[in-house]
């Protein structure tokens, strides 16, 4: 049986923050992407200015969910592979299940195959995403037109 599987790194890359003396200062938005650069949850991804307040630890209370990184045009400038200081401040704020879209995908299923977040300078999931055998079944007898 041939498997469905993708490789996610996270990355991390700037965003401009308007802070309360109106200048601008840069701020990581951190996410776990496919090799699109596709995230189903993304921290200080600052994309408009409704994103709460920040924490101690300098995490906007709201998370982007469901885009990719490059949104404006000038992301991929700053974007190089999450540190791992980086990912463990994402893993304290996003399940792993979230991050690989686990909680997103409505007729499949995802089942970590590999991880590791303990390298300097590059973290990675390795997911298989899955139609289960009952969903496929289903699938069939909906693609059939029956005459009644």
């Amino acid at each position: 049986m041939k498997k469905n599987l993708q490789v996610m790194a996270f990355m991390s890359w700037d965003n401009e923050e308007w802070v309360k003396n109106k200048e601008k200062s840069n701020i990581r938005a951190i996410a776990l992407c496919d090799t699109n650069g596709y995230f189903y949850e993304a921290i200080n991804c600052l994309r408009d200015g409704s994103m709460g307040e920040k924490d101690k630890n300098g995490v906007y209370e709201r998370h982007w969910y469901g885009d990719y990184i490059d949104c404006y045009g000038d992301e991929s400038e700053s974007l190089r592979p999450a540190t791992k200081e980086e990912i463990d401040l994402y893993l304290r704020y996003v399940p792993i299940e979230d991050a690989v879209g686990e909680n997103f995908c409505d007729h499949c299923k995802v089942k970590i195959v590999d991880m590791c977040f303990t390298t300097p300078c590059f973290g990675y999931v390795v997911v298989e995403y899955y139609v289960p055998l009952w969903q496929r079944i289903k699938n069939f007898f909906r693609s059939k037109r029956l005459p009644f």
